[in-house]
């Protein structure tokens, strides 16, 4: 590096050093070179990143704190008065009544149903009756005919349906006829006919009646008009059964609910009852005064 010069561009002398006592120049000390920070070591509880601290658990509730609340929590109501009781029985009095109603009601229509679905199993009875008496000359007429008699066969293939056979077994006249015995009347008289039915089989029996006439029956044939009159009346008792236990059913939950209201009276009565007394116990009725006291 060039010297500096003074204002005549003379060299400047560099100056001279200090001197300790002995005469010896004084050797500034060293500059200490900063000392790196050594990275602390990341241990796995410590967060890696500055800033992120480990939240601390939330302290402890005390447990003579918790304990106090529950105390707090136990502490019993105040018994109801006769007013807060009063209306209490009211109240579950007037749910009774409604239950109560409700029974009557489903009651009476249940007798109503049972009514109808008597009626209709003494009408099937007579047509059962019917089928056994007309069964003979029925199975001789059938089996006369080689050609199809379109109407009677639908009215035997409804009876074929409601009785649950495989639909190919009688998919044709002759097949049809194959099924008319003697076996046939008796499933006939035997059928269940307040069973739930069965609707799939029904299908195919409500297409085989559908527009079916009474007078095109009885033109070919005896048996397709009593078949025909069978099936209506063996669907009367089915669906008049049916509403019968459903209604048999609404009822015994209306009779279940009013039990369970009832209970709920005698309850809240219970409780009327107490506070009568309790209100007795805290204003006694005046003592009379004993005779002679008065004078």
């Amino acid at each position: 590096p060039e010297p500096e010069l003074d204002e005549e561009g003379n060299p400047i002398p560099p100056p001279e050093p200090e001197l300790d006592e002995e005469g010896n120049p004084i050797v500034p000390p060293a500059e200490e070179a900063p000392k790196e920070e050594e990275e602390e070591p990341i241990s796995d509880d410590e967060p890696e990143e500055e800033g992120e601290e480990e939240e601390e658990a939330p302290p402890e509730e005390e447990e003579e704190g918790g304990e106090e609340d529950d105390d707090d929590e136990q502490e019993e109501k105040p018994p109801p008065t006769v007013e807060e009781a009063t209306k209490l029985v009211e109240k579950a009095s007037k749910l009774l009544k409604k239950a109560s109603k409700v029974s009557r009601r489903l009651a009476r229509s249940l007798r109503q149903l049972t009514k109808v679905a008597e009626k209709a199993m003494s009408q099937r009875e007579h047509v059962v009756k019917r089928v056994e008496l007309v069964k003979e000359d029925a199975l001789a007429e059938v089996r006369s005919f080689f050609c199809t008699p379109p109407a009677t066969y639908r009215a035997v293939k409804a009876v074929l349906y409601m009785l649950g056979k495989d639909p190919l077994t009688f998919n044709t006249w002759t097949k049809c006829r194959a099924h008319l015995t003697n076996d046939l009347f008796a499933q006939l008289a035997e059928f269940d006919a307040t069973a739930d039915r069965v609707m799939p089989h029904w299908k195919g029996v409500r297409a085989c009646c559908k527009g079916l006439k009474p007078a095109a029956l009885q033109a070919e044939a005896v048996i397709g008009d009593v078949f025909r009159v069978y099936v209506e009346h063996t669907k009367a008792v089915a669906k008049a059964c049916m509403a019968q236990r459903a209604e048999e059913a609404a009822l015994a939950e209306a009779q279940e609910k009013q039990a369970v209201e009832q209970a709920a009276v005698d309850e809240v009565q219970k409780i009327l009852d107490e506070a009568n007394e309790r209100e007795r116990a805290a204003n006694p009725p005046p003592e009379e005064p004993a005779e002679g006291e008065g004078g």
